[in-house]
């Protein structure tokens, strides 16, 4: 069985396969960093005069708690439908 094997042409495809995986793993690390590039262009970006800019709301302490009252709320309603079975 190993007296058919062809010596050269293993090592060709092993470094074939290599490199294949190398250029994989750096290319798509390239990719991630050029495009984080990008992303950081446009948060940086100051807003066209055309467009006006979009308004964010600033998280509160009264926003997170009025997020927990409706889980805490739709819990409950859950329990609740949940023993009327």
């Amino acid at each position: 069985m190993f007296e058919q094997v062809n010596l050269p042409e293993s090592v060709k495809w092993a470094i074939l396969v290599f490199a294949a995986g190398f250029f994989g793993f750096f290319g798509k690390y390239l990719g991630r960093v050029v495009l984080s590039q990008f992303h950081r262009e446009k948060d940086v970006a100051p807003p066209s005069p055309g467009r006006p800019s979009p308004e964010r709301k600033p998280s509160s302490g009264r926003v997170q708690e009025e997020k927990i009252l409706k889980k805490t709320a739709k819990a409950h309603a859950k329990a609740q439908k949940k023993l009327g079975k």
